[in-house]
């Protein structure tokens, strides 16, 4: 795995497309906090509990001002049936260029898919944290405890 950013990092800027093959961009979310998760491959049973898990906290994300957002080298056809399949109600981002995986330091060795690291990057576009080698079953309610813990020191 190429170096991860680290937290007080500025975030690279990215742009991929989303399930509807809609453009894609970090600038989309100015002003706004971003669970940026990448995980290796849709349809796989890891990748969709932390679906799954992201998904049934997305009110608390978004009362928080979060945006979460799913980032896997997956082409968007696939990324949209997945999305279908488990009724994912935030976005999915299809890196099949591979270029935010590797800005982001996250494409496995072989080049073919990430690695599953999230990264919490705050409304100015800096990373305030990162989990480096997620394990799935809890995972999400870490991101949300973190999250919650920033934004209660910003007020």
């Amino acid at each position: 795995m190429a170096d991860l950013l680290r937290a007080g990092d500025p975030a690279p800027v990215f742009q991929g497309l989303a399930t509807d093959e809609a453009p894609l961009a970090l600038s989309d979310y100015q002003g706004r906090w971003v669970v940026l998760y990448f995980y290796p491959k849709a349809h796989t049973s890891g990748c969709t509990r932390e679906g799954q898990a992201f998904n049934a906290l997305l009110s608390e994300f978004e009362a928080l001002n979060a945006a979460v957002l799913g980032v896997s080298t997956d082409k968007p056809g696939t990324l949209s049936k997945f999305q279908d399949k488990h009724s994912f109600q935030f976005t999915l981002l299809s890196d099949a260029d591979k270029m935010t995986s590797t800005a982001y330091g996250t494409l496995k060795d072989h080049g073919k898919s990430a690695n599953r690291v999230t990264y919490l990057i705050d409304p100015e576009g800096v990373i305030r944290a990162v989990w480096p080698k997620v394990k799935v079953d809890g995972h999400a309610k870490q991101v949300l405890a973190r999250l919650t813990e920033l934004v209660g020191e910003e007020e």
